[in-house]
């Protein structure tokens, strides 16, 4: 019996940071057990990744998608009508454009796409009268919209051209272009094993399921396109759609 009390004691002793007891015979609280020691490496990369994470969203959500429509002037494409929307759709700039010399240098209105007509942008001009000259001209035009795309993703559907109208050179790294993305391609019908970019009327039916470019009769509204493109975009980012009553209308 001594011996069994010795041995409790000699225990007690030894593991004192075990139990909140004198060592002495009485039992105290157990303790919990000290917690892991950091693994400080761990914990970095935790954070740098996490702080990523917030970075590009804050990168992705400040995106803005942008179409255009062209009017001819003589053997030159001309911007017509610019529309640009945010991340959410939401309409920021939408603006019908007045060629340099007026809409008398106009020999195309390309109507069957632009949705441009004669009628149209001459209301524009007569309506604005001098002041069409510099609320709807190339160059404020071209300064607004390079003051909204500067430093953000920009989100389109053949872009290139629609960077020529405006005379826009973004960073590639800014450019979400859905015909230069594989998944958005098809096969080349007349050369085997290249790509090309299918059209945005078909992708935005079937990655996001948005009807476009139904009134063909009154050409493309460059503000359906625009959202139907962050559509493409906001999906491809596991983001869910917008849904319009209307898309064309802001």
């Amino acid at each position: 019996m001594r011996l069994n009390k010795t041995l409790k004691r000699s225990y007690l002793r030894r593991n004192r940071g075990l139990y909140g007891g004198s060592g002495k015979g009485k039992k105290g609280t157990v303790r919990a057990p000290p917690p892991p020691p950091v693994n400080n490496e761990a914990t970095r990369m935790m954070m740098e990744m996490m702080s990523q994470f917030l970075a590009n969203k804050i990168r992705f959500e400040n995106a803005v998608a942008v179409d255009c429509e062209m009017v001819g002037v003589g053997t030159k494409s001309v911007l017509g009508h610019v529309a640009i929307v945010d991340f959410n759709g939401k309409q920021l700039y939408n603006k019908y454009v007045i060629p340099p010399g007026g809409t008398t240098t106009i020999t195309n209105y390309r109507e069957k796409f632009s949705g441009l007509t004669q009628e149209l942008l001459e209301k524009v001009e007569a309506n604005n009268g001098k002041r069409a000259v510099k609320e709807h001209s190339f160059e404020v035009v071209k300064r607004e919209t390079a003051a909204i795309l500067k430093d953000r993703i920009i989100v389109g559907h053949g872009l290139k051209g629609d960077f020529d109208a405006l005379e826009f050179r973004p960073s590639p790294e800014n450019v979400w272009d859905s015909t230069e993305i594989e998944v958005y391609m098809k096969d080349h019908p007349f050369i085997p094993g290249k790509k090309q970019a299918k059209k945005l009327k078909v992708i935005a039916k079937e990655f996001a399921g948005n009807s476009i470019q139904q009134e063909t009769k009154t050409g493309h509204s460059p503000l359906e396109d625009a959202r139907a493109s962050m559509n493409l975009f906001r999906v491809s980012l596991f983001y869910p759609k917008v849904v319009y009553e209307n898309m064309s209308k802001p």
